[in-house]
């Protein structure tokens, strides 16, 4: 049983604030109070009488509730002047024990006195689908219940539209009102869609990769294809390599080593082309050119010019007494009949060489000093 004085349900065109109406109106006949509608098309509600003037509503029983339909055709928002008698009157309602329901599409339609007067707020919009609307509930009147910050201080619900209701009143509005999808879902499914579609292309693609003939994945060294492995080499011919899912294919393709990205599992069957080398440079603790105390330092390069870690002790070793012996290094004159006419390289007629200074030696390969043409 409604226990407010002055109730307000406002919604859009077709956003169930008819069927709310005529929900109540059967809730308050099962209390056993007597129920009077004003405005509306077609009522049958059993037990609703009809008041065809609510601007009579003082002239109704004690204890009555009275439910007016585009209650801005009785009570327009005014600009000045005072309101009329039976607004007034609305303010001393209470004693009479008599409850008034107003349904208007925006609050700002009726008058200002009787917003002032409202201590019960619903405002109804329509979700997708039509079946329902979400329902925004205070405890007094809200002149924009559309505004975010007004909507977060509300009670929130779902008015579900019971489907036996629809026949207890005409309302063509339920019939030509068509729910529109809220433009943060429709970017909500074109998210879901674009995912779908770069999932496609990830499998599609891993497929693309593996089922390529070997013949046209390998290079001039005659390197096989991505995705064979030792235990099954790459043949001549065609051959299809495929993963079931996109977790498999990124597991293959995940180097077991962050830094080198040829560790992944998909180069396992790939053929080594290049010796790796490594050069060291060591310099030991001392006091260089400018006079700073330096600590001892090593490093080492490969023959790509990348940075090689080794311990210092093999590094200095390295660096003092030059690379190891390789038995997998081919013969120089092998290597340079691949160059059959290697191009000069003249000497320069002056080699710089290092006198010494005033500082101390500072390195095995180098030391601090001034650099002279002898």
């Amino acid at each position: 049983m409604i226990g407010e004085t002055t109730v307000l349900i406002t919604g859009k065109r077709g956003n169930g604030k008819s069927l709310k109406a005529v929900g109540l109106m059967k809730q308050e006949i099962a209390a056993g109070r007597p129920v009077f509608a004003s405005n509306f098309n077609g009522l049958r509600v059993q037990g609703v009488q009809v008041l065809d003037n609510p601007r009579e509503w003082e002239s109704l029983p004690t204890g009555s509730i009275l439910f007016v339909d585009e209650a801005q055709r009785f009570w327009r928002s005014r600009r000045s002047g005072d309101p009329p008698a039976e607004v007034q009157a609305m303010e001393t309602q209470r004693h009479l024990g008599i409850t008034i329901v107003l349904l208007t599409q925006q609050p700002t339609y009726l008058d200002k006195h009787i917003r002032g007067l409202v201590d019960l707020h619903h405002h109804l919009m329509l979700e997708v689908g039509g079946k329902a609307s979400r329902m925004w509930t205070w405890k007094r009147c809200m002149d924009d219940p559309e505004d975010a910050t007004t909507r977060s201080e509300a009670d929130q619900s779902v008015f579900l539209f019971p489907s036996s209701d629809f026949a207890d009143y005409d309302s063509a509005e339920v019939h030509t009102i068509k729910p529109k999808v809220p433009r943060k879902l429709k970017l909500v499914a074109v998210s879901l869609i674009v995912l779908a579609g770069l999932f496609w292309f990830a499998i599609h693609r891993a497929h693309s990769i593996g089922g390529k003939p070997s013949g046209e994945t390998r290079d001039q060294a005659g390197v096989p294809a991505v995705g064979g492995t030792p235990a099954d080499p790459v043949r001549s011919g065609k051959r299809t390599i495929s993963y079931a899912t996109a977790e498999e294919y990124i597991h293959q393709v995940t180097p077991r080593i962050p830094a080198a990205p040829w560790t992944a599992p998909a180069f396992d069957g790939r053929q080594v082309v290049a010796d790796p080398r490594v050069f060291c440079m060591s310099s030991s603790a001392g006091v260089d050119a400018s006079g700073t105390v330096r600590d001892e330092t090593c490093s080492c390069v490969t023959e790509q010019g990348t940075t090689y870690a080794m311990p210092v002790k093999s590094c200095a070793q390295l660096a003092a007494q030059g690379e190891i012996y390789n038995p997998f290094r081919k013969p120089e004159v092998e290597r340079l009949a691949v160059n059959e006419d290697p191009p000069p390289v003249d000497a320069p007629a002056d080699t710089p060489t290092l006198s010494g200074g005033n500082s101390q030696p500072f390195g095995t390969l180098a030391s601090y000093g001034t650099l002279d043409a002898k």
